[in-house]
C-alpha cells in the first residue's frame, strides 16, 4: 500500500514560502544554493540530505524581485530557519523577508 509507510501521507505533500529580497535581484540557482549551503551550516548533513531532491525555487519575478520556494512540508521550517542566517549572495547583501500567505 502506497500510503503504509513509517514516513506518513503528509510526507507526499508539499509545502511552498515567498520571499522578496529588498536589496537586488538574485537568480532562482544562486538562491536555491545558498540556501541549502546555509540549511548545511545550520543543520549539518542530516539537513542537507533531507532537503537536497526536494527544495526548489519555483518561481523568481525580477521585477518585485520575489521568490517561491517550494519543500517537503515535513522540513519546510527548516529551510525557513535557515534563510533568516543568509546575508550575502554572490558577495552582495540581501535582506530576505517572508510573505504571510
Amino acid at each position: 500500500n502506497l500510503f503504509s509507510n513509517d514516513m506518513g501521507i503528509n510526507d507526499f505533500h508539499h509545502q511552498e514560502l515567498i520571499f522578496e529580497d529588498d536589496t537586488h535581484r538574485v537568480g532562482k540557482s544562486d538562491l536555491e544554493r545558498e540556501i541549502i549551503a546555509s540549511i548545511e551550516q545550520n543543520f549539518g548533513s542530516f539537513g542537507q540530505a533531507s532537503l537536497k531532491n526536494t527544495l526548489s525555487v519555483k518561481h523568481a519575478n525580477e521585477e518585485t524581485n520575489t521568490y517561491i520556494i517550494r519543500s517537503n512540508r515535513t522540513y519546510f521550517r527548516m529551510i525557513w530557519a535557515s534563510m533568516t542566517f543568509i546575508t550575502k549572495i554572490l558577495d552582495a547583501p540581501v535582506v530576505l523577508r517572508e510573505f504571510e500567505c
